[in-house]
């Protein structure tokens, strides 16, 4: 049966039958009713075809229509009369799930000299399609921001056999796109194609993202179905350079499983004569074992192969969760080649099983030797590895020493590793026990010694390898050396209980005379250090209580820091500090300041002039001659308070009122020649904090009067 849904049309519908003004153009779904796939005429008549839909999809406006599947039977054979099936151009979700009789709808190519599907537009959805026996690519990304998600691409509809593309499964030439995702229903199945998997080619070919697939292996994820050339190949062409793409993830939901491929897992190198690709990232993946980690499925050739003068580029990582497990291949588990490929950093990976060498570079010639001074140029800059001179295991860690001779005064970090057997003289590394720092002298020598390794026995070999902090050089693993018993007695160490010293704040006094100030907290003592400390604040504006705590500054070392506050309102800072075992003082007393009341906040009645003027108070005052002006302020919650004033020779006399009583009359006149700007005269204090008006009036006649602000503390 034919379903065709547009909401366009029932927009119009219920214009109609309402009278109202027709619903503008919008997204439309429709349902494809034909497996075969006729002269174009439109979803209209005849039933609607896949090519029929995408042409419709394409005509209309670039809302995300959706293609849905209602086909006895379920598999789709275009043919190239007199097209080929049309890119698909505009935003569309093609849905093969939604086929009520069908896991998956088949889009069949059968040799046919075309992709099979064409994708030109931004942000499409392809899911739930079979896509195989076309003579070129199972699908081709030109656009951004697409996704692939659970789809069987070069296999037959059960996964388990190959039925491939002629060239790649999935050819990635536009940026941002998705192939994969973190859940099960989004993984797809690559395998089978005659050339690579998923190929990411070309200058526009960046911020892609592979994760969460099968590439190389039937849907099971444990027997291999493998695709003729590269799981996934990274290259650049002659117009541009593949950069940034990303291969996997760091939790194991982002994990793809590469395995069985004819020649590498994943590849990374330029076309001939092309730029290289740079910033590329292989993480947690399963590269040469099944998706259970232990079967091994391997690849023709390695496991991440990076040549043609390809830079910076990272195999694993030191984040939780970026290593690859790398085992089972033929040849070695990551081979880097050409004396131009430089600064690739291999980390954290678990590397075992492989034929050849767990980390090559050259490649096929076997352990490059170290040579004084790591002066020598290659893959890599063939930087040297570390020398192990012992290694012993307790019941819990690893001690592992050694020496590095590398170039002079540089940073190296040396990743350590545990393998049940020595794979030859130079192992691989099986298992990473942890990381270390160190920097060689003058000389380029170092001695170190990382103790509290996680992991490893007695009885188990270990490794290491080198890599250039900076520049990201990493090195082959080093030579086994056994794993011996640690007959080191334990150390008993009483641990750290006792909090440092409570640390007190001061902000400057009760008034501030702007509204940025400085807030220190004095240094605190402890045994165990370094000493860290939180800052929290609480504050209250000129008519309110103080309100709840706000962390300010955290698990910092400094003593001091400014604060900027706001005119009318009282803050009160406390401190506490924290040693390096953990332990917390109390916060301690709080120490509060105010910043005051500017002149516009006050109510002016009389005859006041309100000017700037630079060394004021906030650069602002209010002026009067006139005996009799007041300015108010109501709602006032003080304990004390202080006025900002100006005072000169013939400025005149005021009289400060709280809640209807008078608190002091102010003498503004002073013997001074100039103007002395910016006075506070406090006034007296209350015992406890009070509510009500503030009232400044003037009692002089034609003197100057100038008031710049008032202090209005609650504590």
């Amino acid at each position: 049966m034919k379903t065709i849904l547009r909401i366009l049309l029932v927009g119009l519908v219920a214009a109609a039958v309402t009278g109202l003004n027709p619903i503008p153009a919008s997204a439309e779904t429709l349902t494809v009713t034909r497996a075969d796939d006729p002269v174009l005429d439109g979803c209209a008549v005849n039933g609607c075809s896949l090519r029929e839909a995408i042409t419709e999809a394409d005509a209309g406006p670039a809302d995300e229509d959706t293609i849905e599947f209602d086909i006895t039977p379920n598999t789709i054979t275009p043919t190239c009369t007199p097209t080929c099936l049309p890119d698909i151009a505009q935003p569309v979700v093609i849905d093969g799930f939604s086929d009520p009789d069908a896991g998956r709808v088949t889009l069949a190519g059968g040799g046919l000299l075309s992709d099979g599907l064409r994708v030109s537009a931004e942000d499409s959805t392809i899911k739930g399609l079979v896509i195989n026996g076309f003579a070129l690519d199972g699908i081709d990304i030109t656009g951004t921001g697409n996704r692939l998600e659970g789809n069987y691409i070069g296999t037959d509809p059960t996964g388990t056999a190959a039925v491939g593309n002629t060239q790649n499964g999935v050819h990635v030439q536009g940026p941002d796109n998705t192939i994969g995702g973190s859940t099960a229903g989004a993984r797809n199945v690559i395998s089978g194609n005659g050339q690579n998997g998923v190929r990411i080619a070309g200058p526009n070919a960046t911020g892609n993202h592979v994760e969460g697939n099968y590439i190389g292996t039937t849907v099971a994820g444990n027997v291999g179905l493998g695709n003729t050339q590269n799981g996934i190949a990274i290259t650049s062409t002659m117009s541009g350079v593949a950069r940034n793409n990303v291969v996997g993830g760091t939790s194991a939901a982002l994990r793809n499983v590469i395995s069985g491929n004819m020649q590498n897992g994943v590849r990374i190198f330029p076309a001939s004569g092309a730029a290289a690709p740079t910033e590329n990232s292989v993480q947690g993946n399963f590269i040469g074992s099944g998706a259970d980690g232990t079967t091994d499925l391997g690849h023709g050739q390695a496991g991440v192969r990076i040549d043609g003068s390809s830079t910076g580029n990272s195999v694993g990582g030191i984040a939780a969760g970026a290593g690859n497990l790398i085992s089972g291949n033929t040849f070695d588990g990551v081979r880097i080649l050409g004396d131009a490929t430089t600064q690739n950093a291999v980390l954290g990976n678990s590397i075992a099983s492989n034929d050849q060498l767990g980390i090559d570079l050259e490649g096929g010639i076997g352990v490059n030797l170290n040579d004084a001074g790591d002066v020598d140029p290659g893959p890599n800059n063939l930087q040297n590895f570390p020398v192990l001179t012992s290694a012993a295991s307790s019941a819990t860690t690893t001690t592992i020493s050694g020496t590095l001779n590398s170039e002079a005064s540089k940073t190296y970090r040396l990743e350590f590793f545990a393998n049940v057997t020595c794979d030859g003289t130079h192992g691989e590394g099986q298992t990473f026990l942890g990381a270390t720092s160190v920097t060689t002298d003058s000389s380029g020598n170092v001695n170190f010694t990382a103790s509290s390794l996680t992991g490893g026995a007695a009885g188990q070999t270990a490794t290491a390898t080198a890599t250039e902090e900076l520049a990201n050089n990493t090195s082959e693993f080093s030579a086994c050396t056994p794993v011996a018993v640690d007959t080191t007695p334990p150390v008993t160490v009483t641990p750290d209980t006792t909090p440092p010293t409570t640390p007190t704040t001061n902000a400057g006094g009760k008034f501030q005379k702007q509204r940025t100030f400085s807030v220190t907290w004095s240094t605190s003592t402890d045994t165990t250090g370094p000493v860290r400390y939180d800052v929290r604040y609480r504050e209250a504006p000129y008519n309110g209580g103080l309100g709840g705590l706000v962390n300010w500054q955290s698990t910092t070392t400094a003593t001091s820091a400014t604060f900027t506050g706001a005119p009318g309102t009282t803050y009160c800072f406390s401190a506490r500090a924290i040693d390096g075992a953990g332990n917390a003082s109390p916060f301690g007393t709080e120490g509060c300041t105010n910043v005051p009341v500017d002149n516009p906040t006050f109510k002016h009645r009389g005859k006041w002039a309100k000017k700037t003027g630079a060394g004021y108070y906030l650069n602002t005052f209010s002026r009067t001659k006139k005996k009799g002006a007041m300015l108010t302020l109501a709602g006032v919650q003080a304990k004390a308070l202080s006025i900002i004033v100006t005072k000169c020779r013939s400025c005149g006399t005021i009289k400060v009122f709280f809640r209807g009583k008078l608190l002091k009359q102010v003498n503004l006149r002073s013997k001074a020649a100039s103007r002395q700007k910016l006075r506070f005269v406090n006034l007296n204090p209350f015992t406890s904090a009070q509510t009500g008006t503030v009232r400044i009036t003037v009692v002089s006649t034609r003197k100057l009067v100038i008031v710049e602000g008032l202090g209005v503390s609650a504590l």
